[in-house]
């Protein structure tokens, strides 16, 4: 069977923390990142709607810190023309996860889209066809920049449908017709399209099959392989495949996969590990190619797990309540032992506290949904007794450090060291140190912080209530 797909890659702003919260740390995102939120405006590819200015906790930025675009792969509805006119006119927008009740509403009035971009499902046997078109539109860049393509895992291909910037040959069943300006702007001079580079306003149909071998089954990834594939990746061009095997695949399959743009360093090796539950991993009967091809992956194939080390791009995948025997429960024999919220997370855990990490939730069904606890962050070491923290009015017009953390009955002291004038003002009035000029004898404020809470502050000159501008937090555990 044909299964079509109809995906845009579009370019908006894009807040990788929507909720306002380090879960772990229960920190919201200007105590973490030491950046206020910002209002951006969002604008849709439909231009019946207008813009609108949404508050961004945490947007994406470029290596300057300023606010940029992600690149975000869209489903649309297939046209409803004859002539095909109204392709990618009318978006398709579904949850990553359905069921979580978290995740953020990916249609016009939300997000617009989702990162990663649209699940791209099918069965052993079929032929998936995705029809894509590239609609960056980001200001600066020229048009071999803002090209794109999609390259998938797991499929069975020919190179034309590969998307492997600079090795995909032309296509000769797609020519490019009325898009020839567009495709010899990125350097196609040729009567057809190219699948490794679609130009800004082209499009292109990649041909993806399964051709029923069951080896094709599983959690694969596609993302852009054009010609800045690691920064198009990087700022969000990625989606995920599955691939189900109705004649193989176990009952409520859990699939773990460590994206190729990993934040924390490329080149890195991830661990992922479950609490309280362990697991077998699951393989194919047979050991020659032929045997592999044909079948099934649900031949159990290891001890039971409790960490696995994977690396870019590599995944595995094991089963919860499948075939006997293939995973062990967390709680014990009886049917509700392991009912609640258990972490996953890599077991490098300086790359767990940068956000590797999240959760298996484990439920009845039909429960009311409630938030999901969150952590304080650790204390600073004080020796016992009551320290003393330093925070400096820089040039530049900021507070270094601008978020702090102290314990109740700790002070803070302000030292005016930048030769310019500043306050200390509280943006409740609890207090108010007066402008002071800077420069030698260098001016100093203290305050002792007696009960816990948030104290967001400013200088009446240089910064605005809200956290804009010159501005601070101190947060007291």
């Amino acid at each position: 069977m044909a299964v079509e797909y109809w995906i845009q890659l579009e370019n908006r702003p894009w807040d990788l923390s929507p909720h306002n919260l380090d879960r772990m740390t229960g920190q919201n995102m200007q105590a973490v990142t030491g950046k206020p939120p910002v209002q951006v405006t969002l604008a849709s590819e439909n231009p019946s709607i207008p813009p609108r200015m949404v508050t961004m906790f945490n947007p994406l930025r470029d290596a300057a810190g300023n606010v940029t675009d992600a690149l975000i792969l869209r489903r649309y509805h297939p046209p409803v023309r004859p002539d095909g006119s109204d392709a990618w006119t009318i978006p398709m927008d579904r949850k990553i996860n359905p069921w979580d009740v978290n995740e953020h509403n990916p249609g016009e009035s939300g997000t617009m889209g989702t990162i990663p971009g649209p699940v791209i499902e099918c069965q052993v046997g079929d032929t998936v066809l995705v029809h894509f078109r590239n609609a960056d539109a980001r200001v600066g860049k020229d048009a071999l920049t803002r090209t794109h393509s999609l390259h998938p895992h797991g499929f069975v291909f020919r190179t034309t449908s590969d998307g492997a910037y600079p090795l995909t040959p032309p296509d000769q069943t797609q020519p490019v017709g009325g898009e020839a300006a567009a495709w010899a702007s990125v350097g196609v001079n040729g009567a057809f399209k190219q699948g490794d580079r679609i130009p800004p306003g082209g499009t292109f149909t990649y041909t993806w099959e399964t051709l029923g071998w069951p080896s094709t089954a599983g959690v694969w990834l596609y993302h852009d392989h054009s010609v800045c594939d690691m920064e198009n990746i990087e700022l969000g061009a990625i989606g995920i495949i599955v691939i189900h095997n109705n004649a193989g695949d176990l009952a409520n399959e859990v699939d773990i996969r460590l994206r190729p743009d990993d934040p924390v360093d490329p080149s890195d090796a991830h661990t992922f590990h479950l609490h309280g539950h362990r697991w077998i991993l699951p393989g194919p009967d047979g050991n020659d190619p032929i045997a592999i091809q044909g079948s099934p992956q649900n031949h159990p194939v290891s001890q039971f797990e409790d960490v696995r080390m994977f690396g870019p791009a590599n995944s595995f995948v094991f089963t919860i309540n499948g075939q006997s025997g293939s995973f062990m429960r967390a709680g014990g024999r009886a049917p509700d032992a392991s009912l609640g919220e258990w972490h996953m997370h890599c077991h490098v855990l300086n790359h767990m506290m940068t956000g590797m990490m999240g959760s298996l939730l484990i439920i009845r069904g039909g429960e009311l949904a409630f938030g999901l606890p969150s952590g304080v962050p650790c204390p600073p070491d004080t020796g016992g007794t009551a320290g003393t923290t330093t925070v400096h009015l820089t040039t530049g017009a900021q507070f270094s450090p601008r978020s702090i953390m102290i314990n109740a009955g700790d002070t803070v002291t302000w030292v005016w060291d930048d030769g310019t004038d500043h306050s200390v003002t509280s943006d409740t009035g609890i207090w108010d140190s007066g402008v002071k000029n800077g420069g030698p004898p260098f001016p100093q404020f203290s305050r002792t912080f007696p009960a816990p809470g948030t104290f967001p502050y400013r200088c009446v000159i240089h910064g605005e209530s809200g956290g804009l501008g010159m501005s601070g937090t101190v947060t007291v555990m």
